[in-house]
C-alpha cells in the first residue's frame, strides 16, 4: 500500500499468503507508519523497503512470517506486550527506546540496533548480533541487561547527546570491536571504557 504521508493507525494486522509492500508517494520520500494500539503479524511478508514502522503504544506480536527492510527501521516506543515466536524473530535494523523484555525467545538483529532503552533478554545469548552490525548507546540507562550473541565483527558507537551522564561501557562490548566511535555533548560528557576492548578497524 501506498503512503502518502506519515500515517498513524490504531491496529495492523498482516496475515497474508503473499506480500504486503509499502511504497512511498512520491516514491522517493521515505515515511513513517506508526501502530497505537497493536500491531500483528500472523503470516506473510511485510516489507516495508525505505519506510519506517513504529510501535509507538500497544502490542507487537510476531507469530510468523517476516518484516524485511531496506534503510528502514523497526522502533520499539511501547510499554505494551512484545511477544516473538519460539522459533525467534529476525529484523534487519531495530532501535529501542524504552524498556523492552524480549520474553523467552532468541531475537536477530542484522544490521544496526539504537540502543536508547532497556533490553531485557532471558538469558545471556538471546539478542544474536548479525556479522557487522552497529550497536549504538544513546545513554548510560541504556542498556543490555545481558551480554547478546556476537557476529564475526561488531562496530559500536557511544553517544552522550541525549543520556545527560556518562556512558559506562558494559555487555554491549566483544573482546575485539572492528570500529569504534564515541561521541560527546561537547563538554563535559564522556563515555567510560570500564571493560577492555581491543579496536581492530577504525577508533573514532
Amino acid at each position: 500500500f501506498s503512503l502518502a504521508q506519515n500515517y498513524a493507525i490504531p491496529t495492523l494486522v498482516v496475515n497474508s499468503a503473499g506480500t504486503v509492500t509499502v511504497v512511498g508517494n512520491p516514491t522517493t520520500t521515505t515515511r513513517t507508519l506508526s501502530t497505537g494500539t497493536a500491531f500483528t503479524n500472523t503470516a506473510g511478508t511485510l516489507a516495508m523497503g525505505r519506510h519506517n514502522l513504529s510501535i509507538t503504544a500497544g502490542t507487537f506480536t510476531f507469530t510468523a512470517g517476516a518484516i524485511t527492510q531496506g534503510a528502514s527501521i523497526l522502533t520499539f516506543n511501547t510499554a505494551g506486550a512484545i511477544t516473538f515466536p519460539a522459533s525467534g524473530f529476525s529484523i534487519d535494523n531495530l532501535t529501542v527506546s524504552t524498556a523492552f523484555t524480549a520474553g523467552t525467545s532468541s531475537f536477530t538483529v542484522v544490521k544496526a540496533l539504537v540502543v536508547s532503552g532497556t533490553i531485557t533478554t532471558s538469558a545471556a545469548g538471546k539478542l544474536i548480533l548479525g556479522d557487522g552490525c552497529l550497536v549504538t548507546r544513546t545513554a548510560n540507562g541504556a542498556t543490555l541487561t545481558r551480554v547478546p550473541t556476537f557476529g564475526a565483527n561488531t562496530d559500536l558507537t557511544y553517544s552522550t547527546y541525549t543520556g545527560g551522564v556518562d556512558i559506562v561501557a558494559a555487555n554491549e562490548v566483544p573482546a575485539t570491536v572492528r570500529n569504534l566511535t564515541v561521541l560527546t555533548d561537547g563538554a563535559a560528557l564522556k563515555t567510560q571504557l570500564a571493560v577492555n576492548i581491543t579496536v581492530t578497524g577504525t577508533l573514532t
